[in-house]
């Protein structure tokens, strides 16, 4: 499922950012009506004027081939409304930075900058948890590996150099690491 809200009281000729948000694992569009700290992110897209769409990706994170598509498709279909501009803000959390990541390698054209709430950089790192294993179908670390050694984003670094980031992580985190 996909939500879209428009924020309130803005000219019906002004053009419009959108926020697209890039969850975690096994998370969905209703958390940001429901779970504060998601509701938050969509709060503050509003309160700055920007349209803030989600769809609900639950375990196709981790930036997987379907993920990674269903964020792609709700692009599209946002930015199909000629008051949005073409090129979006990423609001990428935990396992949605791999997502978020590809996107911007992938499709350069539709990223304005990325906003990372401890977003995952590294897909090796998140092996670890069972979440990530769940997501690509494997719990065999070379077999993982392969799957996911062209489109790593850590190895990709100089292309996502082309577009802005601003990212926040807590040293308290112990699942995303900060390197």
């Amino acid at each position: 499922t996909a939500y879209v809200e428009y924020p309130k009281d803005v000219s019906p000729d002004k053009l419009l950012t959108a926020v697209i948000a890039v969850h975690g694992s096994n998370r969905g569009s209703e958390d940001y009506l429901e779970t504060p700290f998601y509701s938050r992110q969509r709060e503050i897209a509003l309160e700055n004027g920007c349209v803030f769409a989600v769809v609900s990706n639950r375990s196709d994170t981790w930036g997987t081939d379907d993920g990674l598509y269903n964020i792609d498709l709700l692009i599209e279909r946002v930015c199909a409304d000629n008051r949005i501009r073409k090129k979006v803000v990423l609001w990428a959390t935990s396992a949605g930075g791999v997502t978020a990541n590809r996107m911007v390698i992938e499709h350069p054209d539709k990223v304005a900058c990325v906003i990372g709430t401890f977003p995952v950089y590294d897909l090796m790192s998140g092996f670890q948890l069972s979440s990530c294993k769940h997501a690509w179908k494997t719990k065999d670390a070379d077999a993982f590996s392969d799957l996911v050694k062209n489109i790593n984003p850590s190895g990709f670094p100089e292309q996502l150099k082309k577009c802005k980031f601003f990212i926040t992580h807590g040293s308290c985190d112990t699942a995303v690491p900060l390197c």
